[in-house]
């Protein structure tokens, strides 16, 4: 029993910390600080989950996809982190840069990984792979 309690503290201080960080990067994008998202999401995930998310989007898609189910347990966390990558590449403004491009398919790869294993289908899941396929496009 203690260590399904231990396993649920570490699901919920997980679910804390992507909701924490979500806020935050929010918060910059409605400040008008886009600038300044990257950075907060690389240091955040440094110090909390010890790797650099800088190194973890040029994985190719199978080593980023199990590195990140080892870190994260839950879809609904997989699919917060999607967000956070999502709002993260579009935060950069150059639009053919190589790291904005990283962050969209690393978030797209995260939706379709969810959308393709989840027993629920999601609207708004399907309605941002969309949208990231049509950004990539242009």
């Amino acid at each position: 029993m203690p260590q399904r309690d231990y396993l649920m503290q570490q699901l919920e201080e997980m679910g804390y910390f992507l909701a924490g960080l979500m806020h935050r990067i929010l918060k910059l994008k409605e400040d008008y600080r886009e600038d300044e998202i990257t950075n907060t999401l690389h240091e955040s995930i440094q110090e909390k989950l010890s790797f650099s998310i800088h190194d973890a989007i040029v994985l190719t898609d199978n080593d980023f996809l199990n590195m990140i189910k080892e870190q994260i347990k839950t879809e609904h966390h997989l699919e917060v982190l999607a967000d956070l990558l999502l709002i993260t590449g579009k935060s950069i403004h150059s639009f053919s840069s190589p790291v904005r491009l990283n962050y969209l398919k690393k978030s797209l790869l995260l939706y379709t990984h969810l959308q393709e294993t989840s027993s629920d289908f999601s609207f708004d899941r399907k309605d941002k792979i969309l949208e990231i396929q049509q950004i990539l496009r242009s």
